[in-house]
């Protein structure tokens, strides 16, 4: 969504609080009101980038912290958890790192609270440094933005999470595996495609 409220945040903040409001109120489907939990992420432009693709990429990493920090919208600004030139090496190692057994996947169960029982499982992506340990997303994600590496995250996590996903069915274990895919992903032309070739490679072997 484009919004030309110029550089006035106190009217960005006002429109985003009216949109949360409007958004909020619960809404028939049949017979059931429901009522969804909306979370925003936004990036100015021209300030904070110049083209479309920059300001994807920044609304998604402001909408990640904002849903790690549990607020309902978040503003982008630029994040630094480490400085200088340690910063720098971990970028680079980052970059190597996407294409690695470095990032792994935990799993977090969903639970069918009429039985009780667990139907599926949500894949949650960590980085296993060599030298720092595990690291967890708002570490790690903030420099993926950085660099534009979202994508290869994503496709990292998903063939990490569908080769777990056949290796439980192997043994008889059916659980239906979610995997966190960002606007920018959905945009993509291949996505279709890659995401077949996946499941082809994993599941019908």
């Amino acid at each position: 969504m484009w919004i030309p409220l110029g550089p006035n945040r106190a009217a960005l903040n006002s429109f985003i609080e009216e949109l949360l409001l409007s958004l909020s109120v619960p809404f028939p489907v049949e017979a059931i009101r429901s009522t969804v939990r909306v979370n925003i992420g936004v990036a100015l432009f021209p300030e904070q980038a110049t083209n479309e693709t920059e300001l994807m990429h920044h609304a998604e990493a402001a909408l990640l912290r904002g849903t790690r920090k549990k607020s309902k919208y978040e503003v982008y600004e630029p994040v630094s958890t480490v400085s200088g030139q340690s910063r720098l090496v971990l970028l680079e190692e980052f970059r190597l790192a996407t294409n690695s057994e470095q990032l792994i996947c935990y799993y977090q169960p969903k639970v069918e609270i009429a039985t009780g029982q667990v139907v599926g499982v949500e894949a949650l992506v960590r980085w296993e440094h060599p030298r720092l340990g595990l690291l967890t997303p708002d570490v790690f994600l903030p420099l993926a933005e950085q660099a534009q590496l979202l994508h290869e995250v994503f496709r990292r996590v998903l063939g990490v999470a569908v080769a777990q996903s056949a290796a439980w069915r192997s043994r008889g274990l059916s659980l239906q595996t979610s995997v966190n895919v960002t606007v920018s992903d959905l945009l993509d032309a291949d996505l279709a495609d890659f995401v077949q070739q996946v499941l082809q490679y994993h599941l019908v072997q």
